[in-house]
């Protein structure tokens, strides 16, 4: 596994100060190093490194789409990703993270790997509650068929408890109408 992740080996030690552009395209089979299943997904990764005296700022720009399962109506749907997001290395002595987004390494290290970093901020970005995005006007994609019957469903629901009620409580009720 270590061997497949070493393309996201950065040798920042031979790196002139200043600015450094990686590109990355990341799919399903990515995922599958960190023992994580993935739907049928494709992201392209832009990482910008600063390599300053004591520091490396380095951002990650991330543009993508997965297959999703829609929460609303359950159709499948192509979801866009989009998510950037910074980390900041500072150089120690031994290796520490002080923050989500600020990590301590050795002074020692020439590298760093940034395929644990580009899983986590990937995952991150991907919503919880998947549902069809909406269109320029504003209505949800979301299959129309399927959202009227559930709101038929709901209403027949409604109706059938408005019918069958509790006769302990239609004594409360009739006091609560008559004020």
């Amino acid at each position: 596994m270590v061997d497949k992740l070493k393309y996201f080996d950065v040798p920042f030690a031979g790196l002139s100060l200043g600015n450094h552009t990686y590109k990355y395209t990341i799919d399903q089979s990515f995922f599958t190093y960190f023992n994580q299943q993935m739907p049928q997904c494709k992201f392209e990764v832009s990482v910008v490194l600063n390599k300053q005296p004591q520091i490396l700022n380095i951002s990650f720009n991330t543009v993508g789409e997965m297959q999703a399962i829609c929460g609303r109506c359950t159709d499948e749907f192509i979801m866009p990703i989009v998510a950037q997001n910074q980390l900041l290395i500072k150089f120690g002595l031994q290796a520490a993270e002080e923050d989500v987004d600020v990590m301590v390494i050795p002074n020692t290290e020439t590298h760093i790997n940034l395929a644990q970093y580009i899983y986590e901020y990937v995952m991150v970005a991907i919503p919880m509650h998947q549902v069809h995005p909406t269109d320029n006007a504003g209505r949800s994609q979301c299959n129309q068929t399927f959202l009227k019957q559930i709101e038929k469903r709901k209403d027949e629901s409604a109706q059938l408890k408005q019918q069958t009620s509790d006769p302990r409580w239609d004594i409360l009720k009739q006091l609560n109408n008559n004020n």
